[in-house]
Formats: C-alpha cells, sequence, structure tokens
C-alpha cells in the first residue's frame, strides 16, 4: 500500500512533467517563429488607389520597365491601377532577372 509521502512524491513527479511538456511547447513554438523571422523577405505590401506600374516599378525598382515582375505577382492584365488594392512589390536582388 502506498504512503502518503509516496502520493506526494508521485504528484510533485506529475507536477514537474507536467511544466516539462508545457515548457516544450513554448519551446515549439519559439523555433517555429524563429525559423520564420530568419527566413528573407521576398516581397512586400503597398496599398494603392490609383496610379499605375510603370510608376510603381520606376519608385521601388528604379526602372519603369521593371512592371512585369509586379503585374505577375498579382496577377494583373491592366498596368493601370483604377481601385483599391495591396500590391505585392516583390524584392529584387542583383540575382533576380526580371
Amino acid at each position: 500500500m502506498a504512503t502518503v509521502e509516496d502520493l506526494d512524491y508521485q504528484e510533485q513527479q506529475i507536477a514537474l512533467l507536467n511544466n516539462y511538456r508545457r515548457s516544450l511547447d513554448q519551446l515549439t513554438i519559439m523555433q517555429r517563429n524563429l525559423v520564420t523571422i530568419s527566413q528573407p523577405i521576398t516581397s512586400k505590401i503597398v496599398p494603392m488607389s490609383s496610379g499605375n506600374l510603370y510608376q510603381v516599378a520606376a519608385e521601388y525598382y528604379g526602372d519603369p520597365y521593371k512592371f512585369n515582375i509586379i503585374l505577375d505577382a498579382n496577377n494583373l492584365k491592366d498596368v493601370q491601377i483604377k481601385s483599391f488594392i495591396n500590391l505585392i512589390i516583390p524584392v529584387v536582388t542583383n540575382n533576380t532577372s526580371p
């Protein structure tokens, strides 16, 4: 038959195990967040309500003729922005060709 001391010890061990599990869950969440943070930024979102993609490309890429990068990223068919849209502006590095 278990003594009171045995039961107290078992309760302490269960509490420690539960704390360990909660800590492990928190560490898993933190690890996922670190992986997300360490990934390079590949695009930005820019709200627009008027203008055209030539202007946007000139502003973000320094070249209005790179408008097709933005056009493709947003699945647009027209370079004119006629209504509110959150444009995806892909990050272009020196190694990225449009």
